[in-house]
């Protein structure tokens, strides 16, 4: 987080919004709402590129095979229910999910549990808070691509005109840079929706909705 350079050292407001600084229910909300996102619900029809971003180096990270940090009892209870949790990202999110909705609105001690170990998942909050910093990434780059299909499907088929020259984009390279638009979007979409519920989570808290 720290660098040599003054000029690329985080400001204080960026420092405090790191998620080792999040008060542990702000976390745990965030989950929540990850959680209730389609991408999460469907975690079982997943798209296999948005599931490998979550779990790329998860066995550095706190939450890895996260079903053996919680009470056994409770893994039982929701497995029973539906089809076994695997230890992906994307089905801990689903789970904190439906933890909240189904078993926190009761006495129930190895939920009570539960849920204080997945406050602590400051891991998964840098995760998905580095996804955000990728979508930007990814909305630069899909400008980037949106221009060059553009030039392909015919808006602008010449390049720096008359100092350049001429210069036709054949069929396969047309293809390609729709396929490389088609997953942008993808991973974009995903993405976006991760940070909205960053933003809203931060909103209520600011205001001081969420206790």
């Amino acid at each position: 987080m720290i660098t040599e350079d003054p000029e690329k050292r985080p400001t204080v407001e960026e420092t405090l919004d790191h998620p080792l600084f999040w008060k542990p229910q702000r976390r745990l909300d965030y989950f929540i709402k990850i959680g209730n996102q389609d991408e999460a619900e469907n975690h079982l029809n997943a798209d296999p590129e948005l599931v490998q971003a979550l779990d790329q180096g998860v066995e550095k990270r706190s939450f890895y095979q996260w079903k053996s940090k919680l009470p056994h009892v409770l893994i039982q209870k929701m497995d029973g229910k539906r089809k076994a949790y695997t230890d992906s990202t994307l089905e801990l999110l689903r789970f904190i999910r439906n933890l909240d909705a189904h078993y926190t609105k009761v006495a129930d001690k190895d939920a009570d549990v539960a849920c204080c170990v997945c406050k602590e998942l400051v891991n998964l909050a840098q995760l998905l808070r580095d996804a955000r910093e990728r979508g930007k990434q990814l909305a630069e780059e899909g400008k980037d691509l949106n221009f060059r299909l553009a030039e392909a499907q015919g808006d602008n088929k010449r390049l720096g005109d008359e100092e350049v020259g001429a210069r036709h984009f054949p069929a396969y390279e047309r293809e390609n840079l729709v396929h490389q638009l088609e997953k942008m979007e993808e991973m974009g979409n995903s993405v976006k929706a991760l940070t909205d519920e960053l933003q809203d989570v931060k909103a209520e808290h600011s205001t001081g909705r969420t206790p």
